[in-house]
């Protein structure tokens, strides 16, 4: 059995549309002197889980690939944009709370973030495509 030219398409079109719109995003941040894209996605993570997150539990739940998640952590750490915290049912672990600083960066990157958004995805795509499209691409993972 081999894979479908359609399933080879489909794999194709999916990696170039995120790299594309990755990359155009990262490009605007970098011209508002932003930082990357990964401290957005970890901040914003942190912001929805009010108790804070494990590690560990970040790294599930962020949208990009962090290969050293632990080095941005410490990054975020230093710039005072998160902090850590003993966890409190392990408390030889530690629990990354967002800063008031974090929230406030975060929100300035969101405007740039929701342009880009705008531009790339709803200029090109019905609500309804937009619908669709992510209902079909769900039922992938």
């Amino acid at each position: 059995m081999s894979v479908s030219k359609e399933s080879v398409s489909l794999w194709i079109a999916l990696n170039r549309v995120q790299k594309t719109i990755y990359t155009d995003i990262e490009g605007a941040f970098k011209a508002e002197r932003f930082p990357p894209l990964s401290w957005y996605d970890i901040l914003w993570e942190l912001e929805n889980a009010p108790d804070g997150l494990r590690q560990f539990e970040l790294e599930q739940r962020v949208l990009f690939q962090q290969a050293n998640l632990s080095r941005v952590i410490q990054s975020l750490a230093k710039a005072q944009l998160v902090e850590s915290k003993p966890a409190l049912k392990d408390k030889r672990g530690k629990t990354l709370l967002i800063t008031s600083k974090g929230k406030n960066l975060r929100a300035q990157m969101w405007q740039t973030y929701e342009r880009m958004l705008e531009e790339k995805l709803d200029t090109r795509i019905s609500n309804e495509g937009a619908i669709q499209l992510a209902a079909a691409l769900k039922t992938l993972v």
